[in-house]
């Protein structure tokens, strides 16, 4: 994976995709200041610590998660360095198994892809989801 080693502020000259402009939109709408790196696509997060030294700062681990039925879906939240335990979650959403959510119920809820959940997806669903954090709060979304 290649990354850029500078630390941009602002968003980028070049056109984008529409989920990375969707995101700029967002943020200079809101007035928020914000960094950013450019790199190719982060598949995993030990791929993402490259971008974590240039960023000087940590990226949390976004999972999309879904009941055995595939009928309850999730967005956890979590530090990127803590190992994911199905057991701990499952007792607290009283479901019996936790699976990845498909490409398809991706797009359909979130409007996004594996590999690129981000919050920002959270905020625009088109179906009901439920974010959750690793410390058990969570935010139901409709």
């Amino acid at each position: 994976m290649t990354v850029n080693n500078e630390l941009f502020t602002g968003r980028p000259s070049d056109k984008r995709s529409e989920v990375e402009e969707a995101i700029y939109d967002k943020l200079d709408e809101l007035g928020i200041t914000y960094h950013r790196v450019d790199h190719d696509h982060a598949d995993t997060m030990e791929d993402c610590l490259a971008v974590e030294a240039v960023l000087g700062a940590k990226i949390c681990k976004n999972l999309f998660l879904c009941n055995r039925q595939k009928t309850q879906f999730y967005m956890l939240m979590m530090p990127g360095d803590k190992p994911f335990k199905t057991k701990n979650l499952t007792a607290q959403l009283n479901c019996a198994r936790l699976s990845f959510g498909d490409a398809d119920k991706m797009q359909e809820y979130l409007r996004t892809t594996p590999g690129d959940l981000h919050l920002h997806a959270a905020a625009h669903p088109r179906g009901y989801a439920e974010i959750h954090q690793s410390d058990g709060s969570h935010a139901d979304l409709y």
